[in-house]
């Protein structure tokens, strides 16, 4: 089966106010990176959201290998996407390993009970995040950095072949973006079908395969090489330069100089 995402002509307003997108429209093939890219509050997680079927959009639809997502329940959707909230876990006082254990649910059904598999499954999640010594450790004891960590395991676990991550790397220090970059290189390479969401254009040109801007109520696809210190200004409102490292430009801040 081909796990391609598509979306078609989504549409979604909070009650009582504006549309934060209209019309939008995404292809992800499988083993692609879409990463989108868009200001604070302008809505990518509302439209991760819409995509993974946590939230009904207005009108439009989401597929997922010609399926469309509002036609499958909850655990048919676990059993091919999985999800890395920005807040997820959040109050949670199970061993990292429990916590974990409970996203095989959708390969056993509800009540169905972790065998010695499901333990090696949530020991090799944990050793490819780096985290193999928090297993034993309640995830209320963690910090956010490690805890964002054990929620990418999470999503490992599930062995879905659709990753949506929301801003997976902002709690984490240079080494473990980078463990989590590579991680994500790797899945892709698996064949996984990979949305993350990041405030880093940098990011995003390291790893994707195409880039999704979210922008005054309106979602545009385009090619890396279609990303541009002049597309960013206007995104962000914000002075943009390029240095060219290489083949690969690199955004800096314009005005921010070294004293």
């Amino acid at each position: 089966m081909d796990y391609e995402l598509t979306a078609k002509n989504l549409a979604f307003a909070y009650p009582h106010r504006p549309a934060l997108f209209t019309q939008a429209q995404l292809q992800v093939p499988q083993g692609h990176i879409l990463v989108l890219l868009g200001p604070n509050g302008i809505g990518k997680s509302t439209l991760l959201g819409c995509l993974t079927g946590r939230l009904q959009p207005l009108s439009g639809q989401v597929c997922i290998a010609g399926v469309d997502l509002a036609s499958l329940n909850a655990r048919q959707r676990a059993a091919r996407l999985a999800v890395v909230a920005q807040t997820g876990g959040r109050g949670s006082t199970l061993s990292v390993q429990d916590y974990l254990l409970l996203g095989r649910v959708s390969q056993h059904g509800l009540f169905g009970q972790p065998d010695a598999a499901d333990r090696q499954c949530v020991a090799q999640a944990l050793a490819r995040v780096g985290q193999s010594q928090l297993a034993p450790l309640s995830l209320a004891t963690l910090s956010g950095g490690q805890k964002q960590l054990v929620m990418i395991a999470a999503a490992l676990v599930q062995a879905a072949q659709i990753l949506v991550l929301d801003e997976p790397t902002a709690a984490l220090d240079l080494k473990n973006q980078a463990l989590v970059l590579r991680l994500l290189q790797s899945l892709k390479h698996d064949g996984k079908t990979i949305i993350v969401t990041t405030h880093d254009p940098n990011q995003a040109t390291l790893i994707a395969d195409s880039i999704a801007i979210l922008q005054a109520q309106h979602l545009e696809q385009i090619t890396v090489s279609q990303l541009s210190a002049a597309r960013l200004e206007a995104l962000y409102q914000t002075p943009i330069d390029a240095v060219w490292h290489g083949q690969r430009p690199v955004y800096l801040i314009k005005g921010v100089d070294p004293s």
